[in-house]
């Protein structure tokens, strides 16, 4: 299965209440890049300074509700939000999706492989940002922590075991 990245993609961060302003912009990605507001898959919250992105908050959808449905939903966006007027930044989003093969549009990611790709990709975030909004899945993480793989490296630096295990894994 493949899965494509689109992104990245500003929104204003003091029009996030404002359910026309959403409404617009999905509006304007579905002109862009067809009916993506209605695929299922993971959405990645991060603040932009310069060239740098900072995750913030890694969510996904449900196979019957969309990004649209989802991204800004209210019971997964408040917290999410305070931290990201709180912190300086453009607030940018990523949507990962699988374009269905043949023909246009985009296909259903059944829920055990959306569960995996939200879990991966809440790992390789928190590698950069430990303070993620997220709750569940961080626990998850540190509770199989691996120094310089999926925290910080921990006392005495990285040591050669490790640096050949990030090397494997392409996070040098």
């Amino acid at each position: 299965m493949s899965i494509s990245v689109y992104g990245p993609f500003i929104f204003d961060k003091d029009k996030c209440y404002d359910k026309q302003y959403i409404s617009d912009q999905w509006d304007d990605l579905d002109n862009e890049i067809g009916d993506l507001s209605d695929a299922c898959g993971v959405y990645i919250f991060s603040l932009k300074n310069a060239d740098n992105y900072v995750p913030v908050y890694i969510g996904r959808t449900s196979s019957s509700a969309g990004f649209r449905k989802r991204v800004f939903s209210d019971d997964k966006f408040r917290t999410t939000i305070r931290y990201i007027i709180e912190n300086r930044g453009l607030l940018t989003i990523h949507l990962l999706a699988r374009r269905k093969p043949i023909q246009a549009g985009f296909a259903v990611i059944s829920e055990d492989d959306l569960e995996y790709l939200e879990t991966f990709c809440i790992m390789c975030a928190l590698r950069k940002n430990e303070k993620l909004t997220n709750v569940s899945k961080t626990r998850f993480v540190e509770r199989i922590l691996i120094p310089g793989i999926t925290g910080d490296n921990g006392q005495g630096g990285v040591t050669l075991a490790t640096r050949t295990l990030r090397n494997i894994f392409n996070f040098n």
